[in-house]
């Protein structure tokens, strides 16, 4: 036989050997080591600079299906293009270019995904952040043909956006392994919100519209291109489409419940509709040519999961006649925790914004009723309804007809038609001063939280070794930064040359607040990169953050594999870090995010003043226009 050093070998530390190669386990020079990742497509460990000079190099072990805790995720290929770009790159800089592996799951649902790994095996550096942001239309496009590429365009980029968000798979809200003896996943009610800041509405409304989209495509489709849009498009988009509908419907009906809204069994009609709907086109899926792919598309992947099962449901206890009930925008369902309904407060530096009162029937007939304000700026959208389970007023302000001040207060009056009546507070914020001309393009306080899209900096300050670029559909805002490629060297956070992006924000408080950066979780690639300073530490990943000048703060984007952070912060392709600083007077003041480990990605920032309400995403950006 052959010797063995002329026989290619590769060791694949996976797992717990991982462990072992991390505690000075020895390799000939000439063995090939695949790094892997997570199993949820983040990269654990690269070369350092000197396992970077081994004859052998390296390559990877990458995964874009997976079986395993906390949560497999089998069904749908929902990988983020951009992501598995970010961490694919850095590992090709860091020679991982001799061997290239891809769990695929059963690769028919993943085979976009293993033809965009295998075309950036091929030739990694003919992508770049944005090629890999729109590669799913261009490979469409190559099927279908290049006219579809334009609208594929917008579909892809919301759907990737929402499943980075959260995949399909996880919309059950729970851990596998973790609980009853073969750790069946429990559902539960999922942290997007009814209440707050519309969300789970904007997901809902997302999908809704991509949806729409594919199907107004797919009547439109030559025959001979059918099968292939069902496939690779119209299936995936409509699927998620149904799930997420069925998931947050029911919790939607759940809470219904609690309120006893008369539209409580309406809404779990439709989950139920959603199910079997879902069920019809993966049938249909099943059936394309002849059967060609049958049974390769199931709803019920692996062998703890529940997220495609119908969603527990409940009804309402409803009064004999009309009873109206009254909900507004920030609420929620808590008992004992509030006697009056209040709007959130309206400001003048965010115009536009309208919030909702819901008007809804807790009895049997129809419900009609009647609303009115106290104040001639308070401007109602309707103000009469007559309806058998709820209507929606949007309320606004007009700011030409609005006095100045911090506290001004206004009243609605919602009135049944027998006598019934609910008051609805109104407070305005529109103080003298700042201006909006003078606080224009800056991030402004708003019902006790500053929010910031991280791609919308006002400033960045780079040296020769660390770039910050914005990368497309990544992240909770669907942009996100990097703060230098991860090849660089780690900078010291506390130099006055690390480099860092700035936004200036405007507040009216002073005192501790709490600021909350959420970061692609990425690991700590090698124990080699460097000390950057006294009293720093290699054991996990830093970057820094700091409001004008006060000490900067150091959290990490990185976690032990299967710690309770780490389970979190896959799930939601996220970690979210709390860091506690002080502003020391009202008004105009600047957040700094510096570059401490090379390649962190910044995906949006919350300043909590005390008034962020409970969600999954936080609150919207407040950029003032």
């Amino acid at each position: 036989g052959k010797k063995a050093e002329d026989i290619p070998q590769a060791f694949t530390p996976y797992k717990e050997v991982l462990d072992v190669f991390n505690r000075g386990l020895e390799l000939p020079d000439d063995v090939t080591i695949i790094w892997p990742d997570d199993n949820y497509g983040y990269m654990k460990r690269l070369s350092s600079p000197k396992e970077q000079l081994r004859s052998g190099r390296s390559g990877v072990y990458y995964h874009s299906s997976y079986l395993g805790r906390p949560h497999d995720y089998l069904w749908m290929n929902t990988t983020s293009p951009t992501m598995m770009y970010e961490e694919l790159r850095k590992a090709y800089d860091s020679t991982a270019d001799r061997i290239w592996l891809l769990n695929s799951g059963d690769i028919k649902s993943c085979e976009f995904a293993v033809d965009f790994f295998l075309s950036m095996a091929y030739d990694i550096d003919s992508f770049d952040y944005q090629r890999a942001a729109t590669y799913r239309a261009e490979w469409l496009a190559e099927m279908l043909g290049e006219e579809y590429y334009e609208a594929l365009l917008p579909v892809f980029d919301e759907f990737y956006h929402q499943a980075f968000v959260r995949k399909p798979e996880f919309m059950g809200w729970g851990y596998q392994w973790t609980t009853d003896k073969i750790g069946n996943e429990r559902n539960t009610d999922t942290d997007f919100s009814f209440a707050n800041y519309r969300e789970a509405e904007r997901r809902l409304a997302a999908y809704a519209g991509i949806a729409a989209e594919t199907e107004d495509l797919l009547e439109k489709m030559p025959e001979s291109h059918k099968a292939c849009f069902y496939e690779a498009v119209y299936y995936p988009v409509k699927a998620c489409e149904l799930l997420n509908r069925q998931v947050l419907l029911g919790q939607k009906n759940r809470w219904y419940s609690i309120q006893h809204r008369a539209g409580t069994d309406e809404l779990a009609a439709t989950v139920k509709e959603c199910y079997d709907s879902l069920r019809t086109i993966t049938d249909g899926y099943n059936k394309l040519l002849g059967g060609k792919w049958d049974h390769i598309m199931t709803m019920g992947q692996g062998f703890a999961s529940s997220y495609f099962k119908m969603p527990a449901l409940r009804t309402a206890e409803l009064a004999a006649e009309p009873e109206m009930g009254v909900m507004v925008e920030n609420e929620g369902s808590l008992n004992g925790v509030s006697s009056y309904h209040l709007l959130p407060a309206f400001s003048k530096y965010f115009p536009e914004r309208t919030y909702f009162i819901d008007v809804f029937n807790k009895g049997r007939g129809e419900l009609q009723w009647t609303a009115s304000a106290d104040k001639e700026w308070i401007t109602l959208d309707r103000k009469s309804g007559k309806t058998a389970f709820e209507d929606r007023i949007e309320v606004s302000v007009d700011w030409a007809a609005v006095p100045s001040g911090e506290k001004v207060q206004g009243a609605i009056t919602v009135t049944d038609a027998a006598g019934k009546s609910e008051t609805v507070l109104v407070s305005v914020f529109n103080p003298v001063s700042p201006s909006l001309d003078e606080v224009k393009g800056m991030y402004m306080q708003d019902n006790g939280y500053i929010s910031i899209d991280a791609a919308g900096f006002h400033r960045k300050k780079e040296n020769d070794k660390i770039k910050i670029i914005t990368i497309p559909n990544l992240g909770v805002e669907n942009t996100a930064i990097q703060l230098g490629d991860p090849k660089e060297p780690k900078q010291n956070t506390r130099s006055s040359n690390c480099p860092l992006v700035e936004y200036d924000f405007y507040t009216f408080e002073q005192g501790s607040v709490d600021v909350y950066t959420y970061v692609l979780p990425t690991f700590v690639l090698n124990a080699d990169r460097g000390y950057a300073g006294h009293e720093a530490t290699n054991l996990e990943t830093q970057y820094g953050v700091c409001i004008d000048e006060v000490p900067v703060m150091n959290p990490s984007t990185s976690s032990i594999e299967y710690a309770q952070i780490w389970y979190e912060s896959v799930l939601m392709n996220c970690r979210v870090n709390k860091t506690t600083l002080h502003i020391n007077e009202p008004g105009r003041h600047t957040l700094k995010i510096l570059c401490g480990d090379a390649g962190t990605v910044l995906q949006k920032v919350v300043i909590d003043f005390g008034g962020m309400k409970r969600s999954y995403l936080g609150p919207q950006p407040t950029r003032v226009e």
